[in-house]
């Protein structure tokens, strides 16, 4: 009697075909409703790490241009680990801070090279409003020439349409830069027209 209830006991362990496809179900479910919200977490992340990586170059160049008492820029470099670094390409493709011992807007050769960033993500864009190729700091750390302010504008090439998740840097004509947020570009009215 008593090895007759172990047994029965011992078939009706385990868990019944409904069961396993309710869980299954249930599991699959839940993956469709996070993977979007996944996607979208690594777009902002890579996002925010290019916008904090060009952030310190910019903060970096203005303090080396006090400090050196020297105009310092910073440019898109297609070669920017290379031996000889140029500013040349675009901002996705690398950039270097020097210093602009002869004002002269280009990198000479003898010309220092004090940082060089290597390519961005692949699915990164950075763009510089207008036509401007390079960031130049005076010796004051003011922007250097004409430039009354310049704006970077960094995304992500996945991101849907209307997502708003593109960071800007605004540098303002006194040098200094801040990172901001789509919302934060398009509703404070201290950015309004930053470097358009």
């Amino acid at each position: 009697m008593t090895s007759r209830k172990l047994i029965s006991r011992r078939q009706q362990s385990g868990f019944t075909l409904i069961e396993l496809m309710t869980v299954v179900a249930l599991v699959v479910i839940g993956l469709s409703l996070a993977l979007p919200d996944l996607s979208s977490f690594i777009r902002r992340n890579q996002i925010s790490g290019v916008t904090n990586e060009l952030m310190a170059a910019m903060t970096f160049a203005r303090t080396e241009a006090i400090k050196r008492g020297a105009p310092v820029v910073i440019c898109a470099s297609s070669n920017s680990t290379g031996a000889s670094p140029s500013c040349t390409g675009n901002w996705e493709q690398g950039y270097i801070v020097f210093v602009d011992t002869n004002a002269g807007g280009t990198r000479q050769t003898t010309e220092e090279v004090l940082r060089a960033a290597p390519a961005s993500s692949a699915r990164v864009t950075i763009q510089l409003s207008g036509a401007q190729a390079q960031i130049r700091f005076a010796p004051n750390g003011m922007l250097h020439g004409q430039m009354a302010g310049a704006r970077f504008e960094i995304k992500n090439s996945s991101s849907p349409t209307g997502s708003r998740e593109e960071r800007y840097i605004c540098i303002a004509r006194a040098g200094r830069a801040a990172a901001i947020n789509f919302d934060t570009y398009t509703n404070d009215p201290r950015f309004a027209g930053c470097g358009a």
